[in-house]
């Protein structure tokens, strides 16, 4: 005996351990198992070993992130559908349902105008682009979307933006004016379980992603909400018209047969926002005749859309879109005062 326990002293252990592989990621549910092997000599018996396991099961981590993909979005006053872009990303390690909801007009946050929301919209081709026609899956509050892990989903807000300014300084929303809509984003299993928004990171959820097995939220309250923001983009257009006359004694009269050349001045003089497709028309006045081949678009004869058109008597002149960036365009025609 006293040999055995000299030779039981002497023993020279090679202790292993082998587990499965757990990477950061691992999905929920997984099991791992963790096997430590003692092997050892006893006497002239070699290769004893002794073995020992520990099991556990991987919880849930409920992790996301919500991202306003196009705020600020720049918009124009009485425009309908204009949607504020959300991507929801599934970070966490299993496939989780989530709560959607949303609200315009946060009085919490001010703002100078209400956008008035038409709904929810979950993106159907996966770009992201806002398609009214091709995303057209409507979603209510309280709807739930599911998404896998490391999956992502694109929710659009649209809202309508107002024509007046509601605070009555102009007819229509001032160039920066700003309106909010906010989406929540919250996880299904933190709700359904009870869950509080007041919950922190870290706060675990009983049986949360199946029996025996719970769920942690990463997210404090389970849930995220995030505003986007419109601007309007308006501008000022100054339009002004003068005349000069010239008569028939080389004075400037307005007899019968003198010559009247009006110019008109349009020119965008405030504002980040575009005067889409301007055109100008201007009736030939009562008691006067049009000059034939005297309109002209900044000095040069007008050939564009319009023109002078006979059926009306009068003047019509296309000068496109206009910006700030865009130079003054003066028009000028000719009529005379129609003698007896």
């Amino acid at each position: 005996m006293k040999r055995l326990a000299i030779i039981a002293m002497a023993i020279f252990a090679v202790i292993t351990l082998t587990t499965g592989a757990w990477a950061l990621g691992t999905d929920a549910g997984t099991i791992v198992t963790n096997t430590a092997t003692a092997t050892y000599g006893l006497g002239d018996v070699t290769g004893i070993t002794k073995t020992a396991s520990d099991t556990f099961t991987v919880a849930e981590l409920i992790n996301f992130t919500v991202v306003a993909q196009n705020s600020p979005l720049s918009v124009t006053p009485d425009s309908d559908d204009q949607a504020i872009t959300y991507l929801i990303t599934n970070t966490g390690n299993s496939t989780e349902d989530f709560i959607l909801s949303a609200v315009s007009g946060i009085a919490a946050l001010g703002g100078d105008f209400n956008p008035t929301i038409i709904s929810m919209y979950q993106d159907n081709d996966g770009t992201g682009a806002w398609d009214p026609v091709v995303d057209i899956v409507n979603l209510n509050d309280g709807d739930r979307v599911t998404i896998p892990e490391d999956g992502t989903l694109y929710i659009h807000v649209s809202n309508t933006i107002p024509a007046v300014d509601p605070l009555g300084v102009s007819p229509l929303m001032e160039d920066g004016d700003e309106g909010y809509t906010e989406l929540t984003v919250q996880s299904a299993t933190h709700a359904d379980n009870g869950g509080l928004e007041t919950d922190i990171a870290g706060t675990v959820i009983a049986d949360g992603y199946a029996a025996g097995v719970d769920a942690v939220i990463a997210v404090a309250g389970g849930q995220e909400a995030v505003v986007g923001t419109y601007v309007v983009q308006n501008i000022v257009l100054s339009l002004t018209k003068t005349s000069a006359i010239v008569d028939t004694f080389g004075g400037s009269q307005p007899l019968p047969g003198a010559t009247v050349t009006y110019t008109i001045v349009a020119d965008v003089t405030f504002g980040t926002g575009t005067a889409k497709g301007v055109v100008v028309t201007d009736n030939i006045p009562a008691g006067t005749t049009y000059v034939a081949g005297t309109l002209k678009l900044n000095t040069v004869a007008y050939a564009g859309p319009g023109g002078y058109i006979g059926a009306t008597d009068s003047i019509s002149v296309t000068l496109g879109d206009m910006s700030t960036a865009t130079a003054s365009q003066t028009i000028e025609f000719q009529v005379t005062i129609d003698a007896n």
